[in-house]
């Protein structure tokens, strides 16, 4: 027996919202188990890698226990990778930093092969890989023992002298794979997508509160008080439902940019902070008349019930009869609306992002993910088709919830 049409719907928004839903709340994990690289992480040489390509994470990498490198690292044959201070208070290997820069080398010739879609590095640098026309994959194995962090590898310091022995030494760092592939910066996709879903939902649900909280504020006041209350809040919010919102959230946020570059004070990620909580700030603003209107004629038609007219007589006062008599009557209609307005603030946020005016990096969002991959789609086409398809699968879904909890409630 199949299950009535409502269940069907409800099953399949589930469906589509869970993929978005699990990759924003497992970011951070997504990052550290599964990739291995943070969502700003630029691998060098490593722009445009196909699906599958090998990389070694900047943070979180492992090692592979093998010591075979440690005599390309000693350089001086002393035995030691030692460490000196530097101005700053830090230690660092000279012998680890000359293998990195060597590796900076190596790096162009990788990237050289990613940029014209060759099959094999035409003239790698000497060292840089098993003969003289290595495969990309020959050339990030062959490669990996020169990308050791100074701070990460003074970690296997057991013995505390400030250097590391060919008994202390951990072995090369571990590559790990780019599951789908990396953008024009090297970045890896997947992180980026699991942190853009993140990113997306959340100022889609925040600016949804905003909207909520304004609007069912102005629309229960402008229901109980009636008269000149009313006329005065309804014509305000006809008239910022007739102006052209979405321009004013960009001037908004060109103004707000503006303000951040004028801080040199501020780091990129609390300016990128900053901007997001403005943009969810000004997007919620934009939808609280629609929610007025629902909740203004939902409170009108309330009044006339015995339960408020009772509440009135009783004397209890206008809040006291918004919270206990109308907001638990007006609690499914709010809801099923408010689900309904994240797909469209979703949408909202990915076009301002896709413009240039929404979230900015390093923070990603989908809308920012697809603005980044659309010109290079020819030669990646999953930059664009792996975010635009979590941001559909996103947005239909919670439509789809919407319409079955305002069939459920008959609102």
């Amino acid at each position: 027996m199949s299950a009535p049409p409502r269940r069907r719907a409800t099953i399949l928004a589930l469906l589509l919202l869970a993929p978005p839903l699990l990759l924003a709340l497992a970011a951070d994990g997504i990052s550290r188990l599964v990739t291995g690289f943070g969502y700003a992480e630029i691998q060098a040489g490593q722009a445009l890698a196909p699906p599958g390509s090998r990389s070694v994470p900047e943070a979180g990498r492992g090692w592979d226990g093998d010591a075979s490198s440690f005599d390309a690292l000693d350089t001086d044959r002393d035995g030691l990778l030692r460490f000196v201070p530097e101005p700053d208070g830090s230690l660092r290997s000279p012998e680890v930093d000359a293998a990195r820069d060597r590796f900076r080398r190596c790096a162009m010739a990788l990237a050289a092969t990613r940029r014209t879609g060759a099959a094999v590095v035409e003239a790698a640098p000497e060292g840089c890989g098993p003969g003289p026309r290595p495969t990309p994959e020959e050339l990030v194995e062959a490669t990996r023992w020169m990308r050791h962090s100074s701070t990460e590898l003074l970690e296997a310091d057991r013995d505390g002298d400030g250097a590391i022995s060919r008994a202390e030494y951990p072995g090369a760092p571990r590559a790990r794979p780019m599951l789908l592939g990396a953008d024009t910066s090297g970045r890896d996709l997947a992180t980026r997508v699991a942190y853009g879903a993140r990113a997306s939902l959340l100022v889609a649900l925040l600016a949804t509160l905003v909207s909520l909280a304004l609007g069912t504020l102005v629309g229960i006041t402008a229901g109980l008080a009636g008269g000149w209350v009313d006329a005065v809040l309804m014509r305000l919010a006809d008239l910022l439902h007739g102006l052209p919102l979405l321009f004013l959230v960009m001037v908004l946020c060109m103004a707000t940019r503006s303000l951040v570059l004028s801080r040199p004070d501020l780091t990129i990620e609390q300016a990128s902070l900053l901007q997001a909580g403005v943009l969810f700030l000004a997007l919620g603003a934009c939808q609280w008349p629609s929610v007025a209107r629902l909740a203004r004629g939902r409170t009108a038609a309330l009044t006339a019930t015995g339960f408020v007219t009772a509440a009135r007589a009783m004397g209890l006062p206008g809040p006291v009869t918004a919270w206990r008599h109308v907001l638990p009557h007006l609690g499914p209609s709010l809801l099923s609306y408010g689900v309904l307005l994240v797909p469209g603030l979703m949408l909202e946020e990915a076009f301002l992002s896709f413009l240039g005016f929404g979230l900015q990096p390093p923070y990603p969002s989908f809308g920012l993910l697809i603005q980044e991959g659309l010109p290079v789609a020819d030669r990646a086409p999953l930059l664009v088709v792996v975010p635009l398809a979590a941001l559909t699968g996103a947005t239909v879904g919670a439509h789809l919830l919407a319409r079955s909890l305002e069939a459920r409630h008959g609102s």
